[in-house]
């Protein structure tokens, strides 16, 4: 049974990203700007899924919320982020874009979407329009941390160490269904129960 929808006050809604991780901005004299210094206005770089483009965007709010457990995700390419288990980040499943955490089965193995901004270049790296595919070769548990989080005006989504990452979409484009049935776990439900029928044929 799917969980009931609390909006703002579900877990989901305050995910989160430790402190000391670079957002890529467009405001910034080097193209990046710690998550605990941006500010409301800040233009930064954000992924339009319709045009398969890197866009700028805009931060409307900046968040602290607190202090929490916190995992390392290391990539093939060396990249790195410290978030909690519930943020989600873009990877893909059976070839469909999707957000996930790491409580929700993101692991080692799973595709994650980078921006190409040092130029990577490697046989095992394929491209999605302007994004690069990404694998994650380790998960790692690192104990607690102060975390941040960013709300994002137009796409919902930014690039924290260069990974796209993202919040609960319903809740941030104010469609979550309070009081229903959260639609982002029945197509978890739905996911995971015909993985298993096909697996048990």
């Amino acid at each position: 049974t799917p969980l009931t929808c609390l909006g703002p006050d579900c877990m989901f809604a305050k995910t989160c990203i430790a402190q000391g991780t670079e957002i890529l901005t467009y405001s910034s004299k080097n193209g990046y700007k710690k998550i605990e210094d941006i500010v409301e206005g800040d233009i930064i770089y954000s992924f339009n899924k319709y045009t398969k483009k890197i866009e700028h965007d805009y931060v409307e709010k900046l968040s602290y919320t607190g202090i929490k457990e916190t995992y390392r995700i290391t990539t093939h390419t060396g990249l790195t982020l410290k978030c909690t288990a519930d943020h989600p980040i873009l990877t893909s499943i059976n070839d469909k874009l999707i957000y996930q955490s790491i409580d929700e089965g993101l692991g080692e193995g799973s595709q994650v979407y980078i921006s190409d901004t040092d130029g990577t270049m490697d046989d095992l790296i394929d491209s999605y329009g302007d994004l690069l595919i990404d694998v994650i070769e380790d998960v790692e548990y690192l104990g607690k941390d102060e975390v941040y989080d960013i709300t994002v005006r137009n796409n919902h989504n930014f690039f924290a160490n260069n990974i796209n990452v993202h919040n609960c979409p319903l809740n941030q484009e104010k469609r979550a269904p309070i009081g229903k049935d959260c639609w982002l776990e029945v197509n978890q439900i739905k996911y995971w129960m015909e993985k298993y029928i096909e697996e048990f044929q």
